[in-house]
């Protein structure tokens, strides 16, 4: 933004009033600038002064606005960023009652592992695994799996959040993505009373079936994965038993 070319008659107004500041000589306006100044004596160099003083004051005027549009634009770019980041990021998503109640129970063959659902005042459905006794195969695995609800995870997540309680003393959650992908979570000791784990999604484990083995990989967790709670042989030993209660299943 440039500024605008002062005027001659402001210019030779300006000189006048500064000479006549100068000298206390009453300042008499009209006429072509340079004569009038010369009839009253007015010197040259008020004339140059006059005008640079003018100049600076335009520039400084229009400095003032274009600072004042930079704030406004910067204060409008801010909010238009918030608000893309608001619309681009995912919504909060929690498992509904109805999809809590929809849970199934994996167990190996010989162990005796049970599932019922009971109404807790604060939380609504609850499912409840009771694990009697563990038989391990052959190789020593033995599972009892909790699985669902589906969860559809997104790159803004950051977060799973589940609650348990029990005597079962660990459990472990696992995101899959399908027979030959998975992620799983870091070990979770379960505590008598009810308990909110916020399990990073970052410390999730990736691996992936290759060849029939699991075996290591990288990349973050990505929906809809399948939540499964897993309370067998890779958490527990084959000695403990005990109950697993598990209520609310939710991405942060």
């Amino acid at each position: 933004m440039n500024a605008r070319r002062p005027s001659r008659d402001e210019i030779l107004a300006l000189a006048i009033a500064m000479h006549a500041r100068d000298e206390a000589a009453a300042p008499v306006p009209g006429g072509d600038p340079e004569s009038v100044a010369a009839e009253l004596g007015v010197p040259p160099e008020y004339l140059e002064r006059a005008e640079a003083q003018l100049r600076h004051r335009a520039w400084a005027r229009a400095r003032r606005r274009r600072l004042a549009l930079g704030v406004g634009g910067v204060a409008v770019a801010v909010a238009l960023t918030f608000a893309v980041v608001r619309a681009l990021a995912p919504a909060p998503w929690s498992a509904s009652a109805e999809v809590r109640r929809e849970r199934t129970l994996e167990v190996s063959p010989g162990t005796l592992a049970g599932v019922r659902f009971e109404d807790d005042a604060a939380r609504g459905p609850v499912a409840v695994v009771e694990v009697s006794r563990a038989a391990p195969r052959p190789d020593g695995t033995w599972f009892v799996n909790l699985d669902g609800p589906d969860a559809p995870v997104e790159s803004g997540h950051g977060a799973l959040v589940i609650e348990l309680a029990g005597t079962l003393p660990n459990a472990r959650v696992y995101l899959e993505a399908g027979a030959d992908e998975r992620w799983r979570s870091p070990p979770i000791a379960v505590q008598p009373e009810w308990t909110t784990h916020r399990l990073r999604l970052a410390t999730f484990e990736r691996q992936r079936r290759v060849g029939g083995k699991w075996q290591a990989a990288e990349g973050p967790p990505r929906g809809p994965v399948t939540v499964s709670v897993k309370l067998g042989h890779f958490v527990n030993d084959a000695a403990a038993t005990g109950v697993v209660r598990v209520a609310g299943v939710a991405l942060e």
